[in-house]
C-alpha cells in the first residue's frame, strides 16, 4: 500500500484535500498523517499559494490529539476493507482509475464473503468504465488526426506538384498514418476490454442479487458503448429494469 510518491508532489496542496477526504470518512489518524506531511513539505518549500491553507492546517493540527503521527508504521499495517475503499475513492477523484481498481481488487480479496463486496464491485465497474472512456477518447483523438492526415495526403497526391520531374513516384508521404492506425486499434481494443469488464462485474452481482439496480444501470451503459452508442434491446431492457426497481 503506497500513500505517498517517493518524491514530494509538486502540487503538495493536494495532500490537504486527501486529508479532508480521510476526515470525512472517519479516519482521524490518516487525516493527521496527511496534514502532517503537508506541514513538513510547506516548511521546506514555503509556497506562497499555500500560505492560507497552511494556517488552516495548523489550526486543524492543534485541535487534533495526534500532531505527529507515525505515518510510516501506519503504511505498514494491513489495510482494512474500509480503508482500501476510501483510498479507491480518493484515487478515482483524482482520475487515477487504474489505482482505484487496484485498491478495490485488494479489498475484494480480503474477504470474499463480505456482504459489502457487491458495492465494491459496483465501484470497480464504474472505474473500469471511466478507464474505458479514457481509451475511447484516445481512440477518437487518433481517428480525428488520422482523418486529417489522410485528407491532406490525398490532396497532396492530386496536386500537379506531387510527381517528381524524374518519374511517376509521388513525393507525398506521411509516416505518422500507420502509427495512428495502430494506436486507434490498440485504444479501441482496450476500451472494449474494459467495457466487457464492466459487464462481467455486473453479471456476477446480478447473479447473486437480481435487485441491484446500479448493476443494471452500469451494464446498460457498458452495452451502449459496446454497441457503438446504440440503444439495443439489451440496453433498453436493463434501463427498464432500473426504472422498475427505482420508479
Amino acid at each position: 500500500q503506497t500513500k505517498k510518491a517517493k518524491s514530494s508532489p509538486p502540487d503538495y496542496g493536494a495532500l490537504v484535500a486527501q486529508g479532508a477526504l480521510w476526515q470525512r470518512a472517519g479516519f482521524p489518524d490518516w487525516t493527521a498523517c496527511y496534514y502532517h506531511e503537508f506541514a513538513q513539505i510547506h516548511r521546506k518549500r514555503n509556497d506562497a499559494r499555500y500560505a492560507g491553507l497552511a494556517r488552516w492546517v495548523e489550526q486543524q493540527r492543534k485541535s487534533s490529539k495526534n500532531l505527529s503521527p507515525d505515518c510510516a508504521s501506519m503504511r505498514r499495517d494491513k489495510p482494512s476493507v474500509r480503508q482500501l475503499e476510501q483510498e479507491a475513492r480518493e484515487f478515482a477523484a483524482r482520475k487515477k482509475y487504474a489505482e482505484a481498481v487496484r485498491r478495490l481488487n485488494e479489498a475484494l480479496h480480503l474477504d470474499p464473503q463480505d456482504p459489502r463486496n457487491e458495492s465494491l464491485m459496483i465501484e470497480r465497474a464504474s472505474n473500469y468504465f471511466m478507464m474505458g472512456r479514457d481509451a475511447d477518447n484516445r481512440r477518437q483523438k487518433a481517428q480525428d488526426e488520422l482523418d486529417d492526415r489522410e485528407r491532406t495526403l490525398k490532396d497532396c497526391e492530386k496536386s500537379p506538384e506531387s510527381l517528381q520531374s524524374s518519374g511517376d513516384a509521388p513525393k507525398c508521404r506521411d509516416d505518422q498514418i500507420e502509427k495512428l492506425k495502430r494506436e486507434f486499434t490498440t485504444d479501441k481494443e482496450e476500451a472494449e476490454t474494459l467495457y466487457n469488464k464492466v459487464l462481467g462485474d455486473c453479471n456476477v452481482i446480478l447473479h447473486v442479487n437480481p435487485r441491484m439496480e446500479d448493476a443494471y444501470l452500469w451494464r446498460a451503459i457498458a452495452q451502449f458503448y459496446l454497441s457503438d452508442a446504440k440503444f439495443t434491446d439489451a440496453v433498453v431492457s436493463d434501463l427498464r429494469e432500473v426504472l422498475r426497481l427505482n420508479p
